[in-house]
């Protein structure tokens, strides 16, 4: 069945990430920490494919809608509606205010790359900003509370990514730091989420019993 404005509004979170069909492909796709992205999944030249379209409430269902029978209106002409990835959502998302967290987020990270961050660095740091930006990326930084980040956080958890989660709330307090620096925010809230946080499991290796393992010292 169509889902309508109020289902959506509803709709309650699970403790894994879900789907709720619109029909015709579209559906909408529910995170643990309660983000609703709009994804539209088609068939073109044989292979089935996905789309991201959108973070709902920003990108409503009759727009999505209309997106869906956009696409359906390319594929009748045997054309690609999505021949780059998340087109739709980058062409209507609007723009970051200076000070929304996604605003502030990728300031700080283009000062690191100015500074001389290795690329390697930066490909990590934006993974783990994807993974911020459905929840809180259209706040304020100053609006922020630790309740609206630890939902993000236990998501890693939830997921068993104990150290993906230790080190999002560092790079979280990093990003709070510059806003507080640059006149965007109070404090860093990240430090009431200190003990909020299991501790990353620690990886043991087995003990060096043979004297040749220890590299020539004990050999001799």
């Amino acid at each position: 069945m169509p889902l309508t404005e109020a289902e959506l509004a509803g709709i309650e979170p699970r403790t894994k990430r879900f789907r709720i069909s619109d029909g015709g492909g579209l559906f909408i796709e529910i995170s643990p920490t309660g983000s609703k992205t709009w994804k539209l999944a088609y068939r073109f030249n044989g292979k089935q494919r996905s789309s991201v379209l959108g973070v709902y409430p920003e990108l409503g269902l009759e727009r999505a809608r209309r997106f869906r029978e956009e696409a359906k209106v390319a594929l009748k002409k045997n054309t690609d509606p999505f021949p780059k990835k998340n087109v739709y959502r980058k062409k209507y998302e609007p723009k970051a205010s200076p000070d929304t967290w996604t605003a502030v987020a990728r300031e700080y990270r283009d000062r690191r790359v100015r500074q001389g961050m290795a690329n390697l660095t930066r490909k990590k740091m934006e993974i783990l900003l994807e993974k911020t930006l459905p929840a809180i990326g259209s706040k304020p930084v100053a609006d922020l509370r630790p309740t609206d980040l630890l939902p993000i956080l236990r998501e890693q958890e939830a997921l068993g990514y104990f150290e993906n989660a230790s080190r999002l709330r560092t790079l979280m307090g990093q990003i709070f730091r510059f806003a507080v620096a640059t006149g965007r925010a109070e404090r860093d809230i990240t430090y009431d989420l200190k003990d909020a946080l299991l501790p990353p499991k620690a990886k043991h290796h087995a003990a060096i019993t043979e004297p040749k393992e220890v590299g020539g010292v004990c050999a001799q």
